[in-house]
């Protein structure tokens, strides 16, 4: 993400796991704030709202969805 980059909210149908590989942001999960920075991982489950925004340097990462039953 570029500087003052954000993800608006989103809803998913899958599960999410976000891996962080550099710099740091904020994500929100169903209005809570969670601070992530690099090696750091985050689940999100189905239907849960969710957003991100760069904080500090650039921030990169990972994010793979899957279908959970």
């Amino acid at each position: 993400m570029q500087a003052g980059a954000v993800v608006p909210i989103s809803v998913e149908d899958t599960g999410v796991l976000i891996f962080t590989l550099a710099g740091r942001g904020v994500m929100l999960l169903d209005g809570d704030r969670i601070e992530v920075a690099a090696n750091d991982w985050s689940t999100f489950r189905p239907a849960c709202r969710m957003a991100s925004r760069r904080w500090g340097g650039g921030l990169s990462y990972v994010v793979l969805q899957a279908p959970v039953e």
